[in-house]
């Protein structure tokens, strides 16, 4: 089985600097999508009344902590903190498979911020960011696989 790496840790030719720049900004943009994966513990956390973290509160939170939603709503912030996980490992490894998790990701982080963003509000702007980042590495690499 061979491993396709992805645009930003190309093998492509190139002066070193330029292949050291990609592993570099590959390896950045992996630990920002672990990092963002670990926030989404903290819905977890919250919708299942393991703990108020920073300034997340059980009497604000929607839907209602401990509830049959809320479960719901905790095991889909755990589904996308699980696929940050794995997509931000792949991208640091240089495995182009990253994309498909982390878009997987966006599509959990959005369904259960959109309908009440409150304090995850920013997290709506990493999930923009990751999709940019997905879509252009996408074509950077349709682009030297031509």
């Amino acid at each position: 089985m061979t491993t396709q790496r992805h645009a930003l840790t190309s093998t492509a030719p190139g002066p070193p600097p330029t292949r050291l720049l990609r592993g570099l900004l590959a390896g950045f943009a992996g630990l920002v999508l672990i990092a963002h994966g670990l926030v989404h513990l903290m819905g977890t956390a919250l919708q299942w009344q393991i703990a108020e973290l920073g300034e997340l509160r059980y009497a604000d939170a929607v839907p209602l902590p401990g509830s049959p939603a809320g479960i719901t709503a905790g095991a889909v912030w755990l589904a996308a903190a699980v696929l940050f996980l794995i997509a931000g490992s792949l991208l640091s490894s240089g495995r182009s498979t990253w994309r498909r998790w982390a878009f997987a990701g966006v599509v959990a982080s959005v369904a259960v911020i959109a309908p009440h963003p409150g304090p995850a509000v920013a997290g709506l702007v990493v999930d923009g960011a990751v999709i940019l980042l997905v879509t252009a590495t996408s074509m950077a690499a349709r682009r030297t696989s031509r």
